[in-house]
């Protein structure tokens, strides 16, 4: 074999290589073009790491650059918030009582930031919460009584831990914390009697409410990044092997019904009737049909070079939103 030959044969096989990887994985199944397509792309100053719908407004936390809110109609900005925030990662909004809470994960200390928008476009700061808020990983809130706000996080600093609390405009009172847990805990679903966690490379762990007592641990083919409630099912967000699906009708041992590869780190998942998607990290976004969930069939994606790296999906009145370090997408679902 001569130089040149052995040269263009090197250069075959980088060009194929760039190509797979840019593209689905060899067993994914070919999508039904055009039922994702960008509907609008909007730009941030930061990486979009998080983001919240409410009715009228798309909040962003925008990592190193604050955060900023979007009148949802017109997707023009309504305002964009610096101060002294050192790195917005999650965010949450209870809309009912103008409360804005901001993660700052490498302020000084680690704090949720808190905010009156009852002037979107002038927020106005309050006593931040920075109690035993170190390593937050994930975080939702939720209107409590006479103005307060009840707050679910998962934390791994010193420990590990799952605290739900209440606070009621200056004080952060916990309702009661977990904190038996060996390995990192990342994204969470709640209902009433349980707390689903998302345990790592250990699966799922589904614990009481009442008592905090493990009802039972599943393992997941891969590490388990976030988890969602559907019906009798548990949706796992897998990282670097998709989705896995569980029936959880018997909830001491939940039984795999159903799982999907995705290129990129699985790392979130929303569901609205019977739309699946993920937030694929470098694979982008993934659809899914889930109407019959023993069988997901797999319907499109937006490639992160198209809209970049995926953090987080949000479906909103026939929309899917995707936070991704260019941005958040408004994607289009043609379905």
């Amino acid at each position: 074999m001569n130089k040149f030959t052995q040269i263009l044969i090197l250069v075959v096989t980088i060009i194929f290589f760039l190509i797979t990887l840019s593209c689905a994985k060899l067993n994914e199944p070919a999508s039904v073009v055009g039922i994702l397509n960008i509907a609008k792309n909007i730009d941030t100053v930061g990486y979009a790491r998080d983001i919240y719908i409410g009715e009228q407004f798309l909040y962003v936390a925008e990592d190193q650059a604050g955060f900023s809110i979007y009148d949802l109609e017109s997707d023009t900005l309504v305002v964009h918030y610096i101060g002294n925030i050192e790195n917005a990662r999650l965010i949450s909004v209870v809309e009912e009582y103008d409360f804005l809470f901001i993660y700052d994960r490498y302020g000084s200390p680690a704090q949720i930031r808190v905010y009156d928008i009852s002037d979107p476009a002038n927020p106005v700061i309050k006593p931040p919460i920075i109690s035993n808020t170190a390593g937050i990983e994930a975080m939702r809130c939720f209107p409590g009584d006479d103005g307060s706000v009840e707050m679910a996080l998962t934390r791994n600093d010193t420990e590990f831990e799952f605290k739900y609390a209440v606070w009621d405009g200056f004080y952060f009172i916990p309702e009661y914390t977990y904190d038996d847990y060996t390995v990192n805990l990342n994204g969470f679903d709640l209902d009433d009697n349980y707390i689903y966690l998302s345990y790592e490379q250990l699966g799922v762990n589904i614990t009481d409410r009442a008592t905090g007592d493990f009802i039972s641990i599943t393992d997941t083919p891969g590490e388990a990044l976030d988890v969602k409630v559907v019906d009798n099912h548990l949706i796992v967000a897998d990282k670097t092997l998709g989705f896995t699906i569980f029936n959880i009708d018997d909830i001491t041992d939940p039984q795999l019904v159903s799982s999907g590869d995705t290129s990129g780190y699985a790392q979130d998942i929303d569901v609205v009737d019977d739309l699946m998607a993920i937030a694929s990290g470098g694979g982008g976004v993934y659809l899914y049909d889930i109407s019959d969930i023993s069988n997901p069939e797999y319907l499109d994606r937006i490639d992160d070079h198209d809209i970049g790296y995926c953090y987080k999906v949000k479906f909103h009145n026939n929309y899917l939103y995707a936070a991704t370090k260019y941005g958040v997408s408004k994607l289009a679902i043609d379905y």
